[in-house]
């Protein structure tokens, strides 16, 4: 049996994609534009775009994969 604080971890989800489509939207949609994914040339700006589209027209299980998109460009823009 694990431990009390384990179990807590185990069944306590962040809420991402509500993150995502609401406070953090403004910054995901900066993220994602094409302009600037492109000068950065690390990653192919259709697929972003298209990553984000979907997102927003209900495809929530890509909430992981846009979350950490947002998390690395935020880092690497910091870093600039």
């Amino acid at each position: 049996q694990p431990p009390a604080k384990l179990a807590f971890l185990l069944v306590f989800a962040l809420p991402v994609a509500v993150w995502l489509r609401g406070p953090l939207a403004d910054r995901v949609a900066a993220a994602v534009d094409p302009v600037r994914v492109k000068s950065d040339g690390l990653f192919v700006p259709e697929t972003v775009t298209d990553l984000w589209r979907r997102f927003r027209e209900g495809a929530d299980e890509l909430h992981t994969p846009l979350w950490c998109f947002l998390a690395f460009q935020e880092w690497y823009a910091s870093r600039r």
